[in-house]
């Protein structure tokens, strides 16, 4: 049945409901840790002690401080949110343009790096250098080089970042000559160890028919969120869309833990990988498995949606 506008407020406003008492969740909602002063959460919400209630039921441990380390528990999600006015507080707002008058900043958009820029060292080993970069507008215009003096950080992603290490004569000599593309450091690595984040998921249903949901903010329901959101910064919208989560250890979840970490991932390398790529797939395994084994790392994802 259709719920009303003071129905779908009186179970997400944040601002008239009573105080939360828990002392266990008090640290967290109370005294957000942001470096940039807009992660902000009210404790007035019900329903979220209530699900982090259920999940300390469960044995699962309750982080007051989700930026204390610990990777592993329940916990309320920051929202990247203006306390004051509920607005989103994006990167622009809480970096760029603090940083945007600082004499050393310089930003070149529609530019894309065509090629790193090596020293002259003839070496086709590690102990060359990246001088700059060769960057050009994305109409194809000429390209222009840029020079460093201390270093160059190369963030393009999983999938350009070894693409440009490639195209600037960095990646296994025999790739690179059978594309006619000149040796500058012949290192196996590159372009390897790409891995899948495979997804699973269960979904279970609220069994309680009463319970509120946030596709009930529909219809005119939905224009009166609006329109208090506007004039007020109050109601529905203010609301994150998911703010109470867990991550469960896998001592935590099952009791079988051990059968896991008996099965070996590495079975599925091609045969001819370097042996410099599989020593590094190896100690990345064993790094995961001694995460896995303790306490403090989550295996797998839990959060309560409406």
């Amino acid at each position: 049945m259709p719920r009303n506008f003071t129905y779908v407020l009186n179970q997400l406003r944040m601002d008239t409901m009573a105080q939360c008492t828990s002392p266990t969740l008090s640290n967290s909602m109370t005294n957000p840790v942001s470096d940039t002063n807009c992660q902000s959460f009210s404790c007035s919400d019900w329903r979220t002690a209530n699900v982090l209630e259920g999940f300390a039921q469960l044995g699962l441990p309750v982080i007051g401080d989700v930026n204390n380390g610990t990777a592993a528990g329940a916990m309320i999600l920051p929202s990247s949110m203006q306390p004051d006015n509920q607005t989103r507080f994006d990167a622009r707002e809480a970096h760029f343009n603090s940083a945007s008058r600082r004499y050393n900043l310089h930003i070149a958009t529609n530019q894309a790096v065509t090629r790193l820029v090596l020293d002259s060292n003839s070496a086709h080993n590690s102990s060359r250098r990246v001088m700059g970069v060769e960057f050009a507008p994305r109409n194809k215009s000429k390209a222009r080089s840029i020079s460093c003096t201390r270093e160059v950080i190369v963030s393009a992603g999983a999938i350009f970042t070894p693409t440009l290490l490639q195209v600037s004569g960095i990646e296994p000599s025999d790739v690179l000559k059978s594309l006619d593309i000149l040796v500058k450091i012949d290192l196996p690595g590159v372009g390897c160890n790409l891995q899948d984040h495979s997804m699973v998921y269960a979904n279970y249903y609220y069994r309680n028919e009463s319970y509120f949901r946030s596709n009930e903010i529909a219809d005119g329901v939905y224009d009166e969120a609006a329109e208090e959101y506007v004039r007020n910064r109050t109601g529905p919208w203010t609301a994150p869309l998911i703010n109470t989560i867990a991550f469960p250890s896998l001592r935590s979840a099952t009791d079988d833990w051990k059968q896991f970490m008996n099965k070996s991932s590495g079975d599925g390398i091609p045969s001819n990988t370097p042996n410099s790529v599989k020593k590094g797939y190896e100690f990345q395994k064993k790094i995961l498995q001694d995460q896995i084994l303790s306490n403090d790392a989550g295996t797998f994802e839990t959060m309560a949606i409406s």
